[in-house]
């Protein structure tokens, strides 16, 4: 299906009115074959030459530009779409990170009976209050960030 519109585009940018059109011709990361009439920001872009037809109908002439604006918008959107999965992915990872400073923290609640702080005063003992306080936090993180309590 794929090849097929491939070589619809293609062959339909042979009817245009220009003297030359501009193809090029990659492969994505996932091993696709693509092709578009801008260069894609990969190393490994070959531009393909397609010689054109000087009098091409204009109602074709039209339908080429619709295409090629459809073309650009769908560009955009796979842009759009490969921005969002890496932001999902960085916050995806500062979660883990989360989660893992979280159990960090409660493991020191849980193995420890007391546990001290430095602060302006110098270093001291948490009250039981304090300590009961910052391991429920530990908790409350966990199951923010980790999804699940352990």
């Amino acid at each position: 299906m794929r090849i097929n519109i491939i070589f619809y585009i293609l062959s339909s940018l042979v009817f245009t009115g220009a003297s030359a059109a501009e193809v090029y011709r990659w492969t994505d990361e996932n091993g696709n074959v693509q092709f578009g009439d801008n260069p894609n920001q990969t190393k490994f872009v070959e531009q393909i030459k397609i010689p054109i037809f000087k009098d091409a109908d204009p109602a074709y002439l039209k339908h080429l530009q619709q295409q090629k604006k459809y073309l650009n918008a769908r560009q955009d959107e796979r842009q759009k779409n490969a921005v969002k999965k890496e932001k999902e992915s960085q916050l995806k990872k500062a979660l883990a990170l989360k989660c893992k400073d979280a159990r960090n923290k409660l493991k020191i609640f849980t193995e420890n009976s007391r546990v001290y702080i430095r602060g302006k005063e110098g270093r001291r003992y948490l009250t039981p209050d304090e300590f009961s306080d910052k391991k429920q936090r530990a908790n409350d993180e966990i199951m923010t960030y980790c999804k699940s309590k352990s």
